[in-house]
């Protein structure tokens, strides 16, 4: 690792810690040859994770796709500020990950995937849940919303 100030290799840990659940550790760095200090986290990359495509095709995990996928569904909401949905959309991808690291697996299918997201949006925000099932066009969980507005009435 490098120095960000110096690009100085020369560098120690002077602290570390485990955060988040035990999912990532965080670590306090001193640059022994300009003697700033800055701070890493390290986390478990899952680029090891494989997703199939209904089509198919085999691609590997791509944080960012996932991201903007649960974001996007999240905008579509009138009157929502962005800024906040960000925050939710974060929420849920950091759990969406942590659940595909327990599940201990290489392979899943882009319907787990989905399906996982919605169980986790759903207890997080109903409107985020509905809006995701719309904005991806999922009429296989119509009747989940049906159950859900049962539940509700």
């Amino acid at each position: 690792m490098q120095c960000p100030f110096c690009s100085s290799n020369n560098i120690d840990v002077v602290n570390s810690r485990k955060t988040k659940g035990d999912k990532q550790i965080w670590r306090r760095r001193k640059c022994q040859d300009c003697f700033e200090i800055f701070t890493t986290y390290e986390k478990i990359n899952l680029d090891y994770l494989k997703i199939i495509k209904k089509s198919g095709k085999i691609v590997r995990f791509n944080r960012s796709k996932l991201f903007s996928g649960i974001y996007n569904a999240s905008i579509q909401k009138k009157n929502v500020d962005r800024g906040d949905m960000a925050k939710l959309s974060e929420i849920i991808t950091c759990e969406v990950e942590d659940a595909l690291i327990e599940m201990h697996k290489k392979v899943i299918s882009t319907e787990e995937l989905k399906t996982l997201v919605l169980n986790i949006s759903k207890k997080k925000d109903i409107s985020l849940f509905f809006s995701f099932i719309a904005y991806f066009k999922d009429t296989e969980k119509i009747k989940d919303i049906r159950e859900l507005l049962d539940n509700f009435c």
